[in-house]
């Protein structure tokens, strides 16, 4: 299906893009060179990464999405940028560029809004994620401490802008919390172990509430399970999880001082120079999917997240805050 030009983008990249840096280096109409390369360069990576993982079957030459300058405009010491215009081609592009516009334009209305979660969200195959908000922290921090944002010409007064959206900046912990682990490509089907945790009932506390026993971690590998490890509750300093189900996950050497424990049902992604140091991220891993899942409406996740919100719902069956 064609890609039409969505009717509420603020920037269409064919036309213009203008940025403006508060500051009293932008009062003067001067500004670093550093900070003008960086926007430059980062609004380009941004437009580069967005056009790699367009839907699009036919893909646009990226040298077709190498940003122009078309000039500065008074009052800012930035310029503007667009795309260049298209060349006569036997094969139709539009398509591919409407649908980068409309991407560029999410990103830059998500931003606006410090949503940044909305973008993780938009993307659910775990290294493809984990690019675009790479992309995103670096093109929302590109002024560096000053305030960044976009304008746009006011209609009948070419030599006026008015602010249509600030670049909020996404700050490393929220970048860290976003991303998800992802297994290296060098480990093979040899190297990982299938597991199933599962908890015992072994009596009832003064208050009536369960005491579980310890129970080992069976991991099963082709030649069946020898390894174990002790498991019982899912704890991170802020919750305590009581398991009522089986969790499935896969254990990796990945090399000699490399693991990871993941749970794709669950679209978790965990990793350490230990299998200890894994087992923990994995637990802070967990409570960030269980706390994120469970606080948004079905309606705005994927098919694959609804099935994790299902999955994790069935095999939590307490939750207690410290």
């Amino acid at each position: 299906m064609a890609a039409k030009s969505n009717k509420e983008n603020i920037v269409n990249l064919q036309m213009e893009i203008v940025f403006s840096v508060d500051g009293e280096e932008e009062k003067d109409n001067t500004l670093s060179w550093e900070i003008l390369k960086k926007i430059g360069d980062n609004t380009q990576k941004l437009i580069d990464t967005l056009l790699k993982f367009s839907l699009e079957e036919n893909k646009i030459s990226p040298e077709l999405t190498r940003l122009v300058f078309t000039g500065f405009f008074k009052g800012s010491a930035l310029p503007a940028w667009k795309l260049p215009n298209l060349p006569n081609l036997l094969f139709p592009v539009q398509d591919e560029v409407n649908k980068l516009n409309n991407d560029f334009n999410f990103i830059i209305k998500s931003l606006d809004k410090g949503n940044f979660q909305a973008i993780a969200d938009h993307y659910n195959e775990p290294s493809v994620k984990n690019e675009i908000i790479e992309v995103v922290y670096d093109f929302s921090n590109s002024a560096g401490t000053k305030p960044l944002t976009v304008l746009k010409r006011v209609a009948n007064s070419p030599d006026k802008f008015r602010q249509i959206a600030k670049v909020r900046k996404m700050d490393l912990k929220h970048k860290n919390l976003m991303q998800v682990k992802v297994p290296k490509d060098k480990a093979t089907s040899k190297d990982k172990i299938e597991v199933l945790a599962t908890l015992k009932v072994s009596g009832f506390g003064s208050n009536k509430s369960p005491k579980f026993s310890k129970k080992d971690l069976h991991l099963y590998t082709e030649k069946e399970a020898t390894l174990a490890l002790k498991f019982d509750l899912i704890e991170t300093d802020k919750r305590i999880y009581t398991l009522k189900g089986e969790v499935p996950f896969i254990l990796t050497n990945l090399e000699k001082e490399a693991y990871s424990i993941d749970s794709p049902l669950l679209d978790i992604y965990a990793y350490g120079t230990s299998v200890k140091e894994a087992e923990e991220d994995f637990f802070i891993q967990f409570d960030y999917t269980y706390q994120r899942l469970t606080n948004l409406p079905d309606n705005q996740l994927s098919e694959h997240l609804k099935n994790a919100k299902t999955l994790i719902l069935l095999l939590v069956d307490n939750v207690k805050s410290k």
